[in-house]
C-alpha cells in the first residue's frame, strides 16, 4: 500500500511540474510575441523618411522637408561661412526632436538647385563627396554627440545634373541638445521642428515638450 501511494504521489508531482512548465513556456512565448510587436512598432516609428531626392525637390518645405543651400560655402558672398554650419545643425536637431524628416543640402529655399560645389570648394584635403561627408559628420558630432548619428542616414543623389546631399533623420529616442557658443559662453540648446520651421524652446517649454513627446 505504501509503495502504491508513493508512486501516485510522484506522478502527481510530475503532472504539476509538467503543467507549470507548459504555463511558463506559454508566458515566455507570449512575452516574446508582445516584445516583438513593440519592437516592430518602434522600428516603424523610427524609420527615416523614404521620400526620394527628386520628390523632395518638387515639394515645398514642411514639417518633414527642409532645404539648405550649403553647409559651409556661402553662395551669396562666395566665401567660407561658418555660421551656415549652425543652421544645418539646428535643422537636424529639430527633426530628431520631432518626428524625423529630410534635410536636402544643395537646394535654395525657393527650390533652386545649387549643388555641392560651393561646399567642396571649402575643403582643402578632400574637395569631394567623401571629404564633404566626413566634415559634415564631424560638425554634427561636435554639436550633438556621436551617439545621435545613429538616427541620421546620409545619401547623395543627382537631380538635373546637380549633386545633392540628403540627410534623413528618424525620431530620436530621447531629447537631442545642441552645444552652441553664445555671448554667455557654451550653452546647450533645444530645437524642434514646428511646421516648416525649426524653433528653439525655452527650458520650461522644452520640459513640457519632453513629457508630452517622450513621456519622460
Amino acid at each position: 500500500m505504501g509503495r502504491i501511494f508513493l508512486l501516485r504521489n510522484v506522478t502527481l508531482e510530475e503532472a504539476l511540474l509538467h503543467q507549470s512548465l507548459v504555463f511558463n513556456a506559454g508566458v515566455v512565448a507570449f512575452s516574446l510575441l508582445v516584445s516583438g510587436l513593440l519592437i516592430a512598432v518602434h522600428s516603424y516609428r523610427q524609420r527615416p523618411p523614404t521620400i526620394t531626392c527628386q520628390d523632395a525637390v518638387k515639394a515645398q518645405e514642411s514639417n518633414t522637408i527642409e532645404f539648405k543651400s550649403s553647409v559651409r560655402g556661402d553662395y551669396k558672398e562666395n566665401r567660407l561661412n561658418g555660421d551656415l554650419e549652425k543652421n544645418v545643425v539646428k535643422a537636424v536637431a529639430g527633426f530628431l526632436n520631432a518626428e524625423g524628416g529630410m534635410l536636402l543640402i544643395g537646394v535654395a529655399d525657393d527650390g533652386t538647385l545649387l549643388g555641392l560645389d560651393a561646399d567642396f570648394g571649402t575643403l582643402k584635403e578632400k574637395p569631394n563627396q567623401d571629404g564633404f561627408e566626413l566634415r559634415l559628420q564631424q560638425i554634427l558630432i561636435n554639436a550633438m554627440g556621436v551617439e545621435n548619428l545613429r538616427y541620421i542616414t546620409t545619401d547623395f543623389c543627382k537631380v538635373e545634373g546637380k549633386q545633392l546631399c540628403a540627410l534623413r533623420m528618424s525620431r530620436a529616442q530621447k531629447p537631442v541638445l545642441v552645444s552652441e557658443t553664445t555671448k554667455s559662453g557654451r550653452e546647450r540648446m533645444f530645437y524642434v521642428r514646428i511646421g516648416n520651421a525649426t524653433k528653439p524652446l525655452s527650458i520650461e517649454d522644452a520640459l513640457t515638450y519632453q513629457r508630452e513627446h517622450w513621456g519622460i
